[in-house]
């Protein structure tokens, strides 16, 4: 069995991030010829997901190998607990002071930046929030507000 495995950001998607049609149509005659097609990524599934749809990986390692799925079927999982992520962030805090921090979960992008991640890059679309919302009882205490 061989697979062929590809990181996107300046790897498979090129400066418009897109991937190419001569790409694509590479990828799939390695295919048809048997090889296998993976993409492995920092960026969670969320915000790879259009990436993932169009090429239908036979694996797929997202948010920096915490998350692989063969096909459809996850496969292995690690991620912390609201409490875990809540402790990070105020760790994070205590030691940088007003830093900007991204928490990537299965239903999207929180963040804590200064400028809208989405005016910066529009690949971020519809997958961002804002930390606020995944600690809406308490994230004033974490941010330091």
């Amino acid at each position: 069995m061989r697979i062929l495995l590809f990181d996107l950001d300046e790897t498979l998607l090129n400066s418009r991030k897109k991937i190419s049609e001569m790409t694509y149509e590479s990828l799939m005659k390695c295919r048809d010829k048997g090889i296998l097609i993976g993409v492995s990524t920092s960026r969670s599934e969320q915000n790879s997901s259009k990436y993932i749809n169009k090429l239908q990986p036979d694996m797929t390692i997202s948010s920096g190998g915490a998350m692989i799925r063969k096909g459809n079927e996850c496969i292995f999982k690690s991620e912390f607990t609201a409490e875990e992520t809540a402790d990070l962030v105020t760790l994070a805090r205590k030691v940088c002071g007003d830093c900007e921090i991204t928490a990537d979960i299965l239903q999207g992008h929180y963040w804590n930046y200064r400028t809208e991640p989405s005016l910066l890059d529009p690949e971020w679309g519809g997958t961002i929030y804002r930390l606020s919302e995944l600690f809406p009882a308490g994230i004033e205490n974490v941010r330091g507000n």
